[in-house]
C-alpha cells in the first residue's frame, strides 16, 4: 500500500511540474529590463526590455510595443528542463553583473517564469526520486528475503 501511495504521488508531481515547465514555454518576461523614469522632470519616460525563448521586445511609456522573433528556437530539446533554466538563468545574472561594471549596458532582472520554470523542474525531480525509491525498494532482493520471513 505505501509503495503504491508512493508512485501515485510520484506521478501528480511529475505531471504538475511538467505542466509548470509547459506553462513557462507560452510566457512572456523571462528577463526584464527598465529603462529611464528616474530624473526630476515632469515628463517621466520609461522604457522597458523584455525577453523570453522566442523573441525581445521593447515597450515604451505610450505602450507601444515593437519585437523581434527568433522564430522557433529550441535550445533545451536535448537536455533536462532545469539545466535548461539554470542556463539561461546564467545569462541573465552574467548580464546584471556585466552591466553593474559598465552602466551604458542594460540590467536585466529574472522574470517571474524563471521561478515557474524551476519550481516545475523541481518537482520532476522529487517524483523521479520518489518514483526510483520504490522501484529500488523492490527490486532489493534482500530487502524481500527480510519481507518474507516477517
Amino acid at each position: 500500500m505505501t509503495r503504491s501511495f508512493a508512485q501515485i504521488v510520484g506521478l501528480l508531481l511529475s505531471i504538475l511540474g511538467l505542466v509548470l515547465v509547459g506553462c513557462t514555454l507560452a510566457l512572456d518576461h523571462w528577463r526584464v529590463a527598465q529603462v529611464g523614469g528616474q530624473g526630476g522632470s515632469s515628463v517621466v519616460a520609461t522604457a522597458w526590455f523584455w525577453s523570453d525563448l522566442w523573441k525581445d521586445c521593447y515597450e515604451d511609456s505610450t505602450a507601444v510595443v515593437n519585437c523581434v522573433d527568433f522564430g522557433v528556437l529550441w535550445k533545451v530539446k536535448s537536455v533536462s528542463a532545469m539545466a535548461g533554466y539554470c542556463l539561461y538563468i546564467n545569462r541573465v545574472v552574467a548580464a546584471f553583473l556585466h552591466s553593474k561594471a559598465d552602466p551604458s549596458h542594460v540590467s536585466y532582472e529574472m522574470g517571474p517564469p524563471l521561478y515557474v520554470g524551476l519550481a516545475g523542474s523541481g518537482l520532476v525531480v522529487i517524483a523521479a526520486v520518489v518514483n526510483w525509491a520504490t522501484v529500488c525498494d523492490k527490486l532489493n532482493p534482500k530487502r524481500l528475503t527480510e519481507h518474507r520471513q516477517a
